[in-house]
């Protein structure tokens, strides 16, 4: 019997036999950070097909979502946090919350996400507008250079890829909205920090003497890049994680 040239193609395939086919949650997170990582990486997840099979219907689904909200909230948003002295507090914060043990308990983590996306708008903005006066850089300029440096990890657009990835893979595992949307809030919140880093590191280069203008990238990528390299080797082990759930925590796949 033949099968197609891309193994993923035969794993979806709804008419192979249930003993092949893959879950939807891990298919929808395998297929996002393909997209996104890079080659080495990917070749990783390729070695993780054989354990894939026969994930379908096998019952752990919900919980590879709340896994991967925990990812999310805990160690991917709480990684960008870190990187402002003034948001160190609210990433511990983040990264201290117990690992969700159902959708249910998403309200909870929702409020605490919701008050920590609040502060950090709220600061992030301030901070910001001194950015902004002291430096004559534009707040286009900051994100730009946040958005180039952290698609390294998320493809073209830091908020979107992240939240597209997780996003389908949560949809897949059929969580509350409750659990999307703050998961959603969350990203935002990381963006907002990856560019406060980049302004930082926008301010410290005109400082030293440097154009703004030629400096905006360099700086963030050297600012932000151990952050998404640390990220990206997380994601892969979310990834393991999730193929068999039960007992496995994010928290401890720091960035």
């Amino acid at each position: 019997m033949s099968t197609p040239h891309d193994p993923a193609e035969f794993l979806l395939n709804t008419s192979s036999p249930p003993t092949v086919r893959v879950s939807p949650v891990l298919i929808a997170l395998g297929h996002g950070l393909n997209d996104v990582l890079p080659d080495a990486l990917r070749q990783i997840l390729v070695s993780y097909i054989p354990r894939l099979i026969g994930t379908a219907g096998d019952g752990q689904d919900p919980v590879r979502g709340c896994r991967i909200a925990d990812w999310l909230i805990q160690v991917y948003t709480a990684a960008w946090l870190q990187l402002v002295p003034e948001l160190e507090e609210d990433a511990d914060r983040l990264a201290s919350l117990p690992a969700l043990a159902s959708a249910g308990d998403m309200a909870t983590v929702a409020t605490i996400v919701q008050e920590v996306a609040y502060r950090v708008a709220v600061a992030s903005e301030a901070a910001g507008d001194t950015v902004w006066s002291t430096t004559g850089t534009t707040d286009g300029d900051v994100l730009r250079a946040a958005g180039k440096t952290t698609g390294m990890i998320t493809g073209t657009n830091m908020s979107c890829g992240i939240r597209n990835i997780v996003g389908a893979a949560l949809g897949a595992s059929t969580v509350p909205p409750g659990v999307i949307w703050a998961t959603d809030v969350a990203v935002r919140a990381a963006a907002q920090a990856a560019a406060w880093a980049a302004g930082n590191a926008v301010t410290d280069t005109t400082r030293a003497g440097e154009g703004v203008a030629e400096a905006a990238i360099r700086s963030a990528r050297a600012r932000l890049a151990p952050t998404v390299a640390g990220l990206q080797v997380s994601a892969i082990a979310l990834f393991e994680c999730v193929i068999n759930p039960v007992g496995d925590h994010p928290g401890s796949m720091t960035a």
